[in-house]
């Protein structure tokens, strides 16, 4: 069985500088390179192997002082479809 991760929310692109009105999805990067199943409030999509086409990646300070940094991985989200190709 597949992995998968439940998220709380999605970011609207203009956060990041994008301009578009898909919203994205972001993932640790602890998951790169694996096949992960994302649901948000009973939707799910496949990404293929994240990391691969994805629209950005970014660092961040841990806010708890755990650990130095974390990153995160935006993919865009697309329920109910495979995220194998970005357009």
């Amino acid at each position: 069985m597949k992995k998968t991760y439940k998220i709380k929310a999605l970011i609207p692109a203009w956060k990041l500088g994008f301009f578009g009105r898909e919203p994205l999805v972001a993932v640790p990067d602890k998951f790169e390179g694996k096949e992960l199943w994302v649901q948000y409030v009973g939707e799910k999509m496949l990404i293929k192997k994240v990391g691969e086409n994805a629209v950005s990646h970014r660092s961040f300070a841990d806010k708890f002082g755990r650990i130095r940094e974390y990153t995160l991985i935006y993919h865009i989200w697309q329920p109910g479809n495979y995220q194998e190709h970005l357009f």
